[in-house]
């Protein structure tokens, strides 16, 4: 049996595969005839929250996760649409003028390209002050990835969310994706006239953003946490150091 996460869409997964799973013996066959069953029912993002949920579990209870969700893939050939896509600019209005803790949790979304569960899984535990920045381990898509932050922006977060678990917390719980996601529509609206819009799409602005100020494909590839390794073939593989990620947290301030 997988064990708790906290975090309630982590959980709701977790508690589906504990009842498959029933009195058997945790097996990395197991997970993968569960995962087959799910392929032909979810789509993929919902296929590759389980698999993050499934992650963290067999983290809790000490498992070695790519032992048991090796090989899981899931592919998405939706396109993005430009017109549902937040600008550098709309980000900045957003920030201004939305309340300062949503504002806080659209500039950590941008700065960092984390999707929206794994940013709101952080716990205080795991942050580390490195230097003049913050290292954050998440897991995304069910790859271990490693975010980096300013300390101002560290410090500004915990100062206003005053966490005691988690770095996005409210009366001792995370935030929910949900609450997340009605926010963005909310203020989409309200200050952009547009309400089309999703927290995720800060992590396609962010792209957009780095490609334009001249960064490879292989360091975004790395700052957002997606799969660099067939990309890193055909071009650089070069770290986005301390004062790039400055002057990304900038760019909206």
């Amino acid at each position: 049996m997988l064990p708790s996460t906290g975090i309630d869409t982590y959980d709701y997964h977790i508690a589906a595969f504990n009842e498959f799973l029933g009195r058997r013996g945790l097996s990395p066959a197991l997970v993968h005839q569960f995962f087959e069953i799910k392929r032909k029912r979810y789509a993929t993002n919902t296929l590759r929250s389980m698999r993050t949920a499934m992650r963290k579990g067999l983290r809790l209870c000490g498992k070695i996760p790519d032992e048991y969700t090796s090989g899981l893939q899931f592919r998405n050939v939706r396109r993005m649409r430009r017109n549902n896509l937040f600008s550098v600019e709309e980000v900045r209005r957003l920030v201004k003028n939305c309340p300062r803790h949503v504002g806080l949790m659209f500039r950590f979304l941008f700065s960092t390209g984390s999707r929206v569960s794994a940013a709101l899984g952080i716990r205080i535990e795991d942050c580390r002050i490195d230097g003049e920045g913050v290292s954050i381990p998440i897991t995304s898509k069910g790859m271990d990835h490693e975010i980096k932050i300013s300390c101002v922006l560290f410090h500004e977060i915990r100062n206003e969310f005053k966490g005691k678990t988690f770095l996005f917390e409210h009366h001792g719980r995370p935030y929910s994706r949900k609450s997340l996601y009605a926010y963005a529509r909310q203020y989409g609206l309200n200050i952009l006239n547009r309400g089309n819009l999703s927290p995720h799409k800060l992590k396609h602005a962010l792209v957009s953003f780095l490609l334009a100020e001249g960064y490879t494909i292989g360091q975004v590839s790395e700052r957002v946490g997606t799969t660099a390794a067939v990309i890193s073939q055909f071009y650089d593989l070069n770290s986005i150091g301390l004062k790039d990620i400055a002057k990304i947290e900038r760019s909206i301030a």
